[in-house]
């Protein structure tokens, strides 16, 4: 019999017996271009895409809903998980600020139930020269027999100055 063969038949028995390790494992990331814009951010041409982060758009206001779908929740196993937000927020004014929600979403009937949830204006942040990063620990664990789970971002800006712009998020 081929070698070529039975090594192969070799390697699929050891991924059904041990599973496939994964480098992600634990971790969602996502960059800004990653996240699907809702139908009022992109009729509105509210947002700009520059390389993997999301920005408004010259001269627009408004809010950016994007929304961005944790694929691998059940992976994060941890009995709190975090949520780390890094974005630019070149205005204090209260007009202009990043919302971040974790959404989980109901198998068996679809209804939104708010997992997490933070305001960029009324929390700390940690500022490296104008990036911000944002981590927020949830009270409980993903629950992925009975939910899938959903990171939205909105981003708001009431004047053309600020330049609000996400970068990524990360669950783990």
């Amino acid at each position: 019999m081929n070698t070529s063969f039975l090594s192969k038949i070799a390697v699929m028995f050891a991924i059904l017996i041990f599973g496939v390790s994964r480098a992600d494992a634990g971790q969602f990331d996502v960059a800004g271009a990653g996240c699907v814009p809702d139908p009022s951010t992109i009729s509105g041409g509210l947002y700009s895409q520059v390389n993997a982060a999301i920005s408004f758009g010259s001269g627009k206001t408004g809010t950016i809903v994007l929304n961005c779908p944790i694929t691998n929740a059940s992976t994060i196993t941890s009995a709190n998980p975090t949520l780390t937000i890094t974005y630019l927020d070149t205005s204090t004014s209260s007009g202009n600020k990043i919302e971040f929600t974790i959404y989980s979403v109901k198998k068996s009937n679809g209804s939104f139930l708010t997992f997490l949830d933070y305001d960029t204006d009324g929390g700390s942040c940690t500022q490296s020269s104008s990036v911000h990063t944002c981590s927020v620990v949830s009270l409980s664990a993903f629950d992925t027999a009975n939910y899938y789970y959903i990171v939205q971002i909105n981003m708001s800006r009431s004047s053309t100055l600020p330049a609000e712009t996400f970068f990524g998020a990360t669950v783990n």
